[in-house]
């Protein structure tokens, strides 16, 4: 996916990762949950798919076979109201595997059925290609920014994180919340890629920059600790056979490494 110099490689490395983390969520297929949670999170990312590839044929605008390669998207220049299009489905496409609010279903699913090192893996770096996906269409193929669409962002990130860290708090199965979580520091992350394209959108690039740079510094941030998290959360699974935060309690006499790395 961050190789891919056009839409056609884009496209084939997205739906690659998209079934490849199928089969990762769907590995103790043999329980009837865990295949219920890999249809809701294949149905969730083929209808992303779906959006992204709307938004490439948007951009692309009808210009020949062979501008599907991002420098030619790059020159098209859409109206205003095809941008606007472009953003949207490009919104649509990316926060949905992203586990933007109201796309996130699948995430409090697929997390509590795959295994440990698989969540890690996809809360850690398949959320963050989501958000490289993002970025990638709106500042770089899109072009200059609608400040009323960053706004837009903006306002989802602030609900995504909101709820993300509400549904958070109730839970009381440890990997469900950390998938909560993930949805909460997505919403973050959304912030200040949605101030950045107000900034950007209304002749202020240095504040711009700061914002694109704050949520590129946060992604990389989820992506190391929230990895460690729920590795952390896999050794305790693996040493007490429980992911109901309510039946554990003092953990740290007994696993006083997993509590370091987790803390």
């Amino acid at each position: 996916v961050l190789l891919a110099d056009d839409a056609y490689m884009f496209m084939v490395a997205w739906e690659s990762m998209a079934l490849s983390s199928y089969f990762l969520v769907t590995t103790e297929h043999r329980q009837a949950a865990i295949r219920q949670a890999g249809f809701i999170y294949i149905l969730i990312a083929h209808v992303g798919a779906l959006a992204i590839l709307l938004c490439f044929g948007v951009l692309q605008g009808g210009a020949g076979f062979d501008s599907y390669r991002f420098d030619i998207l790059r020159g098209a220049e859409p109206t205003p109201f095809w941008a606007s299009v472009a953003f949207v489905l490009a919104l649509i496409g990316f926060g949905a595997k992203a586990g933007m609010i109201p796309l996130h279903v699948w995430l409090p699913e697929a997390h509590p059925a795959a295994p440990s090192p698989v969540s890690a893996l996809m809360s850690g770096i398949m959320l963050k290609t989501a958000v490289y996906g993002l970025v990638r269409v709106v500042f770089d193929l899109i072009g200059m920014p609608d400040w009323r669409a960053g706004l837009g962002l903006a306002v989802i990130g602030a609900l995504t994180a909101l709820f993300g860290i509400l549904y958070a708090v109730q839970q009381n199965d440890l990997k469900r919340l950390l998938a909560y979580s993930s949805v909460e520091n997505i919403g973050i992350i959304l912030i200040g890629l949605g101030l950045a394209m107000v900034f950007f959108g209304s002749g202020f690039p240095q504040a711009g920059a700061l914002g694109l740079i704050a949520a590129l510094f946060h992604a990389l941030n989820h992506s190391l600790y929230k990895s460690l998290l729920f590795l952390g959360a896999g050794s305790i699974l693996h040493g007490t056979g429980l992911r109901n935060l309510n039946e554990m309690g003092g953990l740290i006499h007994r696993m006083p490494h997993v509590a370091f790395y987790f803390l």
